[in-house]
């Protein structure tokens, strides 16, 4: 987007929050999880160790869409999420009700979930440690942006539509870095932000570039492994 200065001169500030780093992550809590028993891995969920113990959110388009498929192809996703299954996890209704349980303390581990989503509450939380997987090789999956919702009727749509697109760009979120309630949820794409210093030597991968038909049917698959109802 362009943004016209106090001086009068346009300048490309660029698109920040258009990007989404979604991980997968693990978070777990550190009052519940013995420090030689910490997880490094996703491969570490599936232990029978955490039998019972691991809080999974059921939402089970969430695994194809984290990157899983990217890392690992559709056959590594597959068993994977079948192991995930077998391990008896703790079904929660999504990913908010999942860390509220671990902030409670109420179950030690949660696998996997969204780093947008864990980042700021693993910084604030002296209990709470986030995890970038070793098993995904220094990567990070991402999704394409963000959705911005004008009640039908809005009194003045174009100054909400102007508000949404100039929060997404590069300028907004550097004046974020500033506030500290907010610093914490400053797009990664921005030099100096603590997602973007948590983040560093990462590649980011991209997960958005599939045709819907190739997305349905990871969504489909990853049902399947699961043991969750299908449309097929």
């Amino acid at each position: 987007t362009d943004y016209v200065g106090d001086s009068g001169v346009v300048r490309d500030v660029g698109f920040s929050e258009m990007l989404k780093v979604v991980g997968p992550v693990l978070l777990y809590n550190k009052s519940k999880v013995p420090a030689s028993r910490a997880p490094k891995r996703l491969q570490d969920c599936v232990d029978p160790y955490w039998s019972g113990r691991v809080a999974a959110p059921a939402k089970p388009t969430d695994p194809s869409a984290l990157g899983l498929p990217e890392f690992w192809g559709k056959t590594g996703m597959v068993n994977w999420l079948k192991k995930l299954s077998a391990n008896s996890p703790i079904w929660t209704r999504n990913d908010t009700e999942a860390r509220s349980r671990l902030i409670a303390g109420e179950v030690p581990l949660l696998c996997p979930t969204r780093f947008d989503n864990a980042f700021s509450e693993s910084v604030t939380s002296e209990n709470l440690a986030l995890v970038i997987p070793e098993d995904l090789g220094r990567k990070v999956a991402a999704t394409e942006g963000n959705f911005f919702v004008i009640a039908k009727g809005a009194h003045a749509p174009n100054a909400a539509l102007l508000a949404a697109v100039f929060m997404t760009s590069r300028l907004a979120q550097e004046v974020l870095l500033t506030d500290p309630a907010a610093r914490l949820r400053v797009s990664p794409s921005v030099p100096g932000s603590p997602q973007a210093k948590a983040l560093a030597g990462y590649q980011i991968i991209n997960t958005d570039r599939k045709s819907p038909s190739v997305m349905t049917d990871l969504q489909e698959t990853a049902k399947e492994a699961l043991g969750l109802p299908t449309t097929r």
